[in-house]
């Protein structure tokens, strides 16, 4: 189903990529748990998909759980965790934070 959904926000159809992505990620925290690492680069695609359907303050905020997250589980020199902080920064730029986004 994550691979829908990606191929959905491809194709432009970001609000049904991310209602799939939400399903999965609830999916996920029920088999995972809420901190597993895959459910914590879902939880990351459905921020993104939050920042394509406009509704940037949530994304920044569901990015900014994830990091914090990532960075306890994996550690904050863990390749997922620094892809996590650019999420941040990106978030962060995008609703013109610019300043704290470096």
């Amino acid at each position: 189903q994550n691979n829908v959904a990606a191929s959905l926000g491809e194709l432009g159809r970001h609000q049904e990529a991310l209602a799939m992505q939400q399903d999965v990620m609830e999916a996920m925290r029920q088999v995972l748990g809420p901190r597993h690492p895959g459910t914590l680069t879902t939880q990351n695609n459905v921020a993104a998909s939050l920042g394509e359907v406009g509704r940037h303050q949530e994304a920044l905020a569901m990015k900014q759980e994830v990091l914090e997250a990532m960075r306890e589980v994996l550690g904050p020199r863990h390749p997922h965790t620094l892809t996590a902080q650019n999420n941040v920064a990106f978030s962060l730029a995008q609703i013109g934070r610019h300043q704290e986004a470096l």
